[in-house]
């Protein structure tokens, strides 16, 4: 008798319990996002649990917490150690799975973050005050020292005027800058220091991602002297292996992150300044 009740026990819990699914993240926005999808998902039986990441660079997120140090969100799902990750755009995830066998794929496109060009309030006051590139002598420039975000930081720099790039189909280099009527000096950079350099007056402009603004404290409203325009290119994504697009939770996972309820937090919380891309 004693056995039947254990086994129907085992039974029991085995209908009821969570499923876990495992994501990893960097915490600006992408965490914030994830922690507003654990209800629904609790309510179809699977625990979604954060693995966030802190800081990334070439090749990818180098710090975080609760996975191996120096290996990236897309390493660990690469491997199979994490089901899915929630960090990066489309150029990004090519950049990684150029030469692998089975490449990584998107499920859900979330969002647009975008960069923002970000001046120091010492050097480039008036620059600040007019937004007139005009306004800009002899600046030092800080843009993301990874390929993907350094080459996007280069379009940006070309589109607001501040540069010009000579026309080509492969990702720009500092290489590609036909034009610098402003004198600028285009230093590549860790992204995640960047806020700090700008801060100590170490550089007078940094092309900040959005994430690293939140995360220091920066508006992009109210911060950013001028943001990027909306590119559906990049618009972050969550990933898989492609071997699991098709499993449930995954599905349910996808559903959830292109859900209303999740649409209607990224426009209140972030107040236009990040835009869903679903």
């Amino acid at each position: 008798m004693k056995k039947l009740l254990a086994i129907m026990s085992i039974l029991a819990f085995g209908v009821y319990a969570n499923e876990t699914i495992t994501i990893a993240a960097t915490k600006y926005p992408h965490a914030q996002i994830l922690e507003e999808i654990k209800p629904d998902l609790a309510k179809e039986g699977y625990d979604l649990k954060i693995i966030e990441y802190s800081n990334y660079k070439d090749p990818g997120i180098v710090t975080e917490r609760g996975a191996p140090k120096a290996q990236s969100p897309n390493d660990v799902v690469y491997k199979g150690k994490i089901d899915a990750n929630f960090f990066q755009h489309q150029p990004y995830l090519d950049a990684f799975n150029k030469g692998k066998k089975k490449p990584l794929v998107p499920i859900a496109k979330v969002l647009f973050a975008p960069l923002g060009i970000y001046a120091n309030k010492d050097t480039q006051r008036k620059f600040i005050d007019s937004k007139n590139i005009n306004d800009l002598s002899n600046p030092v420039i800080g843009i993301p020292s990874d390929p993907t975000n350094n080459a996007r930081a280069l379009k940006f720099l070309d589109a607001a005027g501040i540069i010009v790039l000579k026309m080509s189909k492969k990702p720009a280099t500092v290489k590609d800058i036909i034009s610098n009527p402003h004198e600028a000096k285009i230093v590549a950079i860790d992204p995640s220091v960047l806020p700090k350099l700008l801060k100590e007056d170490k550089i007078d402009l940094a092309i900040i991602n959005a994430g690293f603004a939140l995360k220091n404290g920066l508006s992009l409203e109210h911060d950013a002297v001028m943001l990027e325009k909306q590119n559906d290119i990049y618009a972050n994504i969550v990933v898989v292996r492609p071997d699991e697009v098709n499993q449930p939770k995954i599905k349910s996972l996808a559903k959830a992150i292109n859900s209303p309820q999740v649409r209607d937090y990224i426009e209140k919380e972030y107040q236009g300044a990040l835009i869903p891309s679903f």
